[in-house]
């Protein structure tokens, strides 16, 4: 079973996110590996391996929870609401609950010192159960200078896109982006079309007018009887690469 959904929602997580003035990102490093699997559980996760064909197969059981299970992503994210649920601060035990999607930290605040707090802490609370938080970033670097080099996301300060649960961004002006320079339109079907507009990934609805221009056009092929592999009609593919070109590389 996958168990019931305990983090907020992710449009909540990145709204909040996008309110603060100054903001944190970083993640649990191997998040699944670090949580144990009870010994009276651990007879459900097994594999058998050998080294070479020449070898007898040997049968092993899985310690931790592992990537890939119905229930790995709940018991992951239940035991750190439970975290939360027992830190005694109440302001991390808030960003430990509210702020992660999955293994994800988005959180951040007005004041730099309130942030150094935060980091402080929340990294200090994960590190009691062996939860290391790696890849930081932020919007400003003084909230990195103190943390040592290993754990830094190595795009820091650079323009090349991070990404943020999905979503671009460039960490050193605080803009959200969505690179589509992946969606240059190089196919002439319908297959292809729904194929660039499955690539963009908008939780937020931020690039709507744009998205639904696609979709309607997407309508008219289905309207018109366009098999997945026929070629589009000329008209169509004018109105295509007009949509494609007034996106704002």
């Amino acid at each position: 079973m996958v168990g019931p959904v305990v983090q907020d929602d992710l449009t909540l997580i990145l709204l909040r996110f996008r309110q603060h003035k100054y903001v944190l990102s970083a993640d649990v490093e191997k998040m699944y590996r670090c949580i144990i699997v009870h010994p009276d559980d651990r007879h459900l996760q097994q594999i058998v391996w050998r080294n070479s064909p020449s070898e007898p197969i040997q049968t092993f059981q899985l310690n931790t929870v592992t990537y890939g299970t119905a229930s790995a992503p709940f018991l992951a994210t239940r035991c750190l609401k439970q975290l939360g649920l027992q830190c005694k601060n109440k302001a991390m035990a808030d960003i430990i609950m509210h702020d992660f999607y999955v293994d994800d930290l988005l959180t951040g605040a007005d004041d730099l010192d309130d942030v150094k707090a935060i980091r402080k802490g929340v990294a200090e609370v994960l590190a009691s159960t062996r939860m290391p938080l790696r890849k930081w970033r932020s919007n400003d670097p003084e909230l990195l200078s103190e943390i040592a080099n290993s754990s830094l996301d190595l795009n820091i300060a650079s323009r090349e896109t991070d990404k943020l649960l999905g979503l671009g961004w460039h960490s050193d002006s605080d803009e959200l982006c969505f690179p589509l320079n992946s969606l240059v339109p190089d196919g002439n079907t319908k297959r292809d079309l729904l194929s660039v507009i499955a690539q963009i990934f908008d939780p937020l609805g931020l690039l709507a007018p744009y998205v639904i221009t696609m979709k309607i056009l997407i309508q008219r092929l289905w309207l018109d009887k366009l098999s997945w592999d026929e070629p589009l009609s000329p008209e169509i593919k004018k109105r295509w690469y007009g949509i494609i070109k007034s996106l704002p590389f």
